[in-house]
């Protein structure tokens, strides 16, 4: 994904992390969320880190503090899916999205 591999008989979809991430987080500000949770994908393959950078830098954009402990990464499955709740359900000030 978001390799940018054209020619003749092939067409290539990418993916702005940066203006998908500022839209999404600028509308659940508007919808009153002040607390907001980040799952990506595993640390280290470029396409995790990018998205994880533009979430960080648009939580800036739209006046909000991250919580490291409302961050999670990791390979996403569904074993991974499963764990989710339970990684939020027992803090005090969890994350509202």
């Amino acid at each position: 994904m978001d390799r940018g591999h054209t020619a003749k008989g092939l067409s290539d979809v990418a993916i702005n992390n940066k203006s998908g991430m500022d839209q999404a987080l600028r509308h659940l500000r508007e919808l009153g969320h002040k607390k907001i949770g980040y799952i990506g994908g595993s640390a280290g393959l470029t396409i995790s880190d990018h998205r994880v950078q533009a979430f960080i830098r648009a939580l800036k954009r739209v006046d909000m503090c991250r919580d490291q402990s409302s961050s999670r990464s990791g390979t996403i499955d569904y074993r991974c899916v499963q764990q989710i709740p339970s990684c939020f359900r027992f803090k005090t000030d969890r994350p509202q999205c």
